[in-house]
């Protein structure tokens, strides 16, 4: 399981593209689905309870290995994601959970306002590092697939190119 932070400006913008075609909404909360345009508001009206927040869209997709595909369903990509939301302290606000059918490997999109119901923030501080270490902890949990890691796809691509185009920077 991967865990991508997507920076988002604008609910629109992201929204709109995780409504795209080949996609089915699997969970919603404190926003009006289908209609685009009523997601779109809902999650605006909320962002007026704390003026002061000026990155308010949160979005991170989670990819999952082609492995998956035969037992990951809807049911259970929810949960994961419902855990992962818990986990990372991203409760008592706005969120759309939208799985995407385009690509051989299962994956979704998690849309959440920071702008929580009482007006609070949700923090956003090392979000990558907690990122990783709950896609992790997850990861094991329900027996997932292991990505690979930055490194050693870097490793391979150094041994096939040879040593020799490596350079020092």
């Amino acid at each position: 399981m991967i865990g991508k932070i997507i920076a988002g400006s604008s609910f629109a913008g992201t929204v709109g593209y995780v409504m795209k075609e080949l996609s089915r909404i699997l969970d919603a909360e404190g926003v009006n689905p289908p209609e685009v345009k009523n997601i779109i508001e809902d999650f605006k009206d909320q962002t007026r309870l704390n003026p002061r927040l000026k990155n308010t869209v949160g979005h991170i997709s989670f990819s999952f290995s082609p492995k998956e595909a035969p037992h990951m369903t809807d049911a259970l990509m929810t949960q994961i994601a419902k855990e992962y939301m818990q986990k990372m302290g991203i409760t008592d606000t706005q969120y759309l959970l939208v799985r995407h059918l385009d690509q051989p490997h299962p994956h979704c999109h998690l849309v959440y306002n920071r702008v929580g119901n009482k007006g609070q923030t949700i923090s956003d501080k090392n979000i990558k590092i907690r990122n990783t270490k709950v896609c992790r902890e997850l990861t094991e949990k329900y027996g997932l697939h292991l990505a690979p890691g930055k490194d050693s796809v870097r490793r391979g691509a150094i041994a096939r190119t040879g040593q020799d185009q490596i350079r020092n920077i």
